[in-house]
């Protein structure tokens, strides 16, 4: 098993194709990235110039580049570890290619996870929600249950759990929701949660969503559909 997989494509019932969640919150606004970006691509440039003894023009070209390597690298390593997680909790061999970064912070959450009492009730669970393409399609992280609360519960493993993870979790409570209740199921999600994982610490956070946040998280989430149409 290794952690390259193909790009997901969502369809509806009639086979239309469906945007996904992370998709449709790319409209949203995400001022916190741009200063991280802003401050990957200065610092880049001027140790590109003290350290590297490169000339200016050079030096901001590298300094360009820098935020757009980062940021991919760091996705790299969480796809890692997601798949990681994933294996475990689908009783298979851990990824080939995963590094050694993205197996300890996936060992810390699986760990973290049974520590704390969590049951995994499902884990990279994929839905969709409407029809005939005016819908959405997503792959959940983890429902898990704890206490008699239900979570839909996803992992973070940047340095920061941004702000649009609420209408994301939001959003993949109400497709859970939808599909259990079509199913004749507990459709109820009584809370969301993040499990902040960053690849280079050595610890995992708790971010809980109360049920009042998550009605507000789907509101954006349904603003943010309505403004990419």
């Amino acid at each position: 098993m290794t952690t390259k997989k193909p790009r997901r494509q969502y369809k509806d019932a009639s086979g239309k194709k469906l945007p996904g969640v992370t998709t449709i919150l790319g409209v949203l606004d995400k001022p916190a990235l741009l200063w991280w970006a802003a401050r990957e691509a200065a610092q880049a440039t001027a140790a590109a110039i003290v350290d590297g003894g490169m000339p200016a023009d050079r030096a901001i070209e590298v300094g360009k580049k820098a935020p757009f390597q980062r940021r991919q690298d760091a996705a790299d390593a969480g796809t890692q570890a997601h798949a990681c997680v994933e294996a475990h909790y689908a009783g298979e061999p851990w990824p080939e290619d995963a590094s050694d970064a993205a197996r300890a912070c996936a060992q810390r959450v699986i760990d973290h996870i049974a520590a704390r009492g969590y049951q995994v009730v499902a884990s990279e669970w994929a839905g969709t929600m409407g029809e005939h393409g005016s819908g959405f399609a997503g792959t959940l992280d983890l429902i898990v249950e704890r206490d008699g609360l239900r979570y839909v519960a996803d992992l973070k493993t940047g340095k920061g759990a941004f702000d649009e993870v609420v209408p994301q979790l939001a959003a993949y409570a109400k497709m859970w929701c939808d599909h259990q209740d079509r199913s004749g199921e507990n459709p109820f999600i009584d809370r969301g949660i993040v499990f902040h994982a960053p690849i280079e610490d050595d610890v995992v956070n708790e971010i809980e969503l109360t049920r009042d946040k998550l009605d507000a998280g789907w509101h954006l989430f349904d603003a943010a559909q309505i403004g990419r149409a």
